[in-house]
């Protein structure tokens, strides 16, 4: 089960659920195709139809690609050909499930935890290297 967490909230109220979570794990390039891999979680998972690649503005500018999951695994691919012939614009990548709901894919730069009474953080550095902070909670 998704939980958001509300900090401005206490106890078992400070947990919202919803319904599903997409994280964008990694991405590559190969023979002019794009392949994309996410982690998914909800209640949804066996009803997820396909990805969906959709201009910000113009909702008949996008590009409805296949999906795989396994587990709460999934990964999907669009040729840079099909790509090429999309008008110019921002898109927004979703996952479709339930044959009209849509999640947003999360791109998590950071990972953050609490450990020995130490924040723990793996970021990307303005350099677009791999970085680690830890600093005190006290």
């Amino acid at each position: 089960m998704v939980y958001n967490e509300l900090p401005f909230l206490e106890d078992e109220y400070r947990f919202v659920r919803i319904p599903m979570l997409a994280r964008a794990m990694d991405s590559f390039i190969m023979d002019n195709v794009y392949h994309q891999s996410f982690e998914i979680y909800g209640d949804d998972i066996d009803n997820i139809d396909s990805v969906l690649i959709r201009d910000r503005k113009r909702i008949d500018n996008e590009i409805n690609c296949e999906v795989q999951i396994e587990g709460n695994r999934g990964q999907f691919t669009v040729s840079l050909d099909e790509i090429d012939k999309m008008e110019m614009s921002l898109f927004t990548v979703f996952i479709r499930y339930n044959d009209y709901q849509l999640v947003n894919i999360k791109r998590i730069l950071k990972n953050k935890m609490t450990y020995n009474k130490k924040n723990v953080e793996f970021y990307t550095t303005v350099a677009n290297n791999l970085g680690l902070a830890i600093k005190s909670l006290e």
